[in-house]
C-alpha cells in the first residue's frame, strides 16, 4: 500500500511541478460549481476532472498499468483535466464582473497569482546551449557514428545490426538514425526479444552494470554492439560472450561482438 501511495504522490508532483497553479485551479472550480447552478460547468470543469481523479489514484489501474508500462506514463492522464481552461474561465467571469478601474486591478491580480504559482522555466537546468545542429547530446551522434562506420567498414547495411545503448541515449539516436536498430525504445526490434528486453533495460539502468550478464542477453537478442555508462561500477565481463572494446570515450565505451561469435 506504502508503495502505491508513493506512486500515486510521484504521480501528482510530476504533473503539476511545485503544485500551487493545480491547487488554485480546483479551489477555483470547487468554488464555481458550489456557488453555481450551472449545468455546463459541471458537465465540462467537475465531472471529468474527478473521473481522471478517480482513474489515476485507483489501485487496479496502477496495478495494470505496471504491469505493461512504466508508472510515470500515468501523468498523461492528468492532461486531461481541463487545467488551463478553469483558470482562464475564472479569471474572465471575474473580470467582466468587476465594475470600472477595478476590471484592471482584478486583471493584474489574476495575472499574478498566476506567475507566482507557476514554476520559471527559463532556467539554465531547463534550457542549455545546444551542442550540434542536431539538438542532441553529442555522445549520441558520436555512438551512432561509430557504429554505422564500423559497420561500412564489414560491408554490411547498417538496418541488418542491432544495438543495446543506454536509456539517456536511445531516444536521441533513434532522431539522428533511424535505421540503427535497438533493442528497446519507443518500438522494439522485435517482439521475439520482448521479455530479453525489458530485463536488458532493467540492468542497462542500474546504479551497477552486471556486464556479464548484458552480454549474455545483447547475445541472446543479436546484438552485435552494445554501448555502456562509464562512471558506473561494473561486475564481470564482456569477453566470456565473446564482446571486445571497440571504442572507449569519457561518458561512454562501445563494445562489438567478435565476428567468429556471431
Amino acid at each position: 500500500m506504502n508503495e502505491y501511495w508513493s506512486i500515486v504522490k510521484e504521480l501528482f508532483w510530476l504533473f503539476s511541478g511545485n503544485g500551487y497553479v493545480v491547487a488554485v485551479a480546483f479551489i477555483l472550480m470547487m468554488f464555481l460549481i458550489l456557488l453555481s447552478d450551472n449545468r455546463v460547468l459541471k458537465q465540462y470543469f467537475l465531472y471529468p476532472s474527478v473521473f481522471v481523479l478517480l482513474f489515476i489514484v485507483s489501485p487496479v489501474n496502477i496495478f495494470l498499468v505496471l504491469k505493461v508500462f512504466n508508472a510515470a506514463r500515468m501523468v498523461r492522464f492528468y492532461w486531461l483535466m481541463p487545467i488551463v481552461l478553469i483558470l482562464s474561465y475564472v479569471c474572465v467571469v471575474l473580470i467582466y464582473q468587476a465594475k470600472k478601474w477595478k476590471k484592471y486591478a482584478v486583471a493584474g491580480l489574476c495575472f499574478a497569482i498566476i506567475i507566482m504559482a507557476g514554476t520559471y522555466m527559463f532556467t539554465e537546468e531547463s534550457y542549455t546551449k545546444m551542442e550540434n545542429l542536431y539538438k542532441i547530446p553529442e555522445e549520441a551522434v558520436e555512438i551512432s557514428e561509430y557504429i554505422r562506420d564500423d559497420v561500412a567498414e564489414a560491408n554490411q547495411d547498417i538496418r541488418t545490426v542491432r544495438a543495446v545503448v543506454p536509456g539517456i541515449y536511445d531516444s536521441y539516436i533513434r532522431q539522428y538514425d533511424g535505421e540503427l536498430k535497438l533493442l528497446y525504445g519507443r518500438q522494439n526490434a522485435s517482439e521475439v526479444y520482448r521479455d530479453i528486453a525489458y530485463e536488458m533495460m532493467q540492468l542497462m539502468n542500474a546504479e551497477e552494470l552486471d556486464v556479464e550478464r548484458i552480454s549474455q542477453l545483447a547475445v541472446q537478442s543479436d546484438c552485435q554492439y552494445v554501448v555502456i555508462e562509464n562512471q558506473k561500477e561494473k561486475k564481470g565481463s564482456f569477453k566470456k560472450n565473446g564482446y571486445k572494446k571497440m571504442v572507449e570515450e569519457k561518458e561512454y565505451s562501445v563494445y562489438k561482438r567478435n565476428d567468429s561469435q556471431q
